[in-house]
C-alpha cells in the first residue's frame, strides 16, 4: 500500500518515468530472488520474497526522498504503530492457532483471531487513522 502511494505521489508530480525505472528494478531484484530460492523449498521462496519486497519498499521510498525530502525513514515513522500491531497480531496468532492440532480448525479461526488481536492493539496504541475509521462506522450504524 505504502508503494503505490508513493507511485501515485510520483506520478502526480509528473515523474512517471522514475516509477518505470522503478517497476523494472524491482522485478529484477524479485526474478533473481525466485530463481535463488526456488531450489530450497517454499519456505525459502518465502523469505526471498520478504527480503525482495523490503528492497521495493526502500526503492520506491527513494526519490521522494530526494524530490519532497520524505523518504523511508519518514514513512516507516508514519506506519510504525501499524507495523509494530501487525507483527504482535501474528506472532500472538501463530502461537495461539498452533494450539489447534486440526488443520481445518487453523484456517478457520486464524483470519478471525489475527483480526480481532489486530484490532485490539490498533485500539490500544490509539492508531489515529483506525479511530477515525471506528468512529464513523459507529456513527453510521448505531
Amino acid at each position: 500500500m505504502v508503494a503505490l502511494i508513493n507511485q501515485q505521489v510520483l506520478h502526480g508530480l509528473g515523474f512517471s518515468y522514475i516509477t518505470l525505472k522503478q517497476e523494472i528494478l524491482k522485478s529484477i531484484v524479485r526474478f533473481v530472488f525466485i530463481l535463488i530460492s526456488i531450489n530450497f523449498g517454499i519456505v525459502w521462496i518465502a523469505i526471498g520474497e520478504l527480503i525482495a519486497t523490503a528492497f521495493n519498499f526502500f526503492v520506491n521510498a527513494y526519490p521522494l526522498e530526494k524530490i519532497l525530502k520524505f523518504g523511508f525513514i519518514h514513512q516507516l515513522k508514519e506506519i510504525k504503530i501499524i507495523f509494530i500491531s501487525s507483527l504482535i497480531a501474528t506472532l500472538i496468532c501463530y502461537f495461539l492457532i498452533n494450539l489447534f492440532e486440526d488443520i481445518y480448525l487453523k484456517l478457520l479461526f486464524s483470519p478471525f483471531v489475527l483480526s480481532l488481536i489486530y484490532l485490539m492493539f490498533l485500539e490500544l496504541f490509539k492508531q489515529q487513522d483506525y479511530l477515525l475509521l471506528r468512529n464513523k462506522v459507529i456513527n453510521r450504524f448505531f
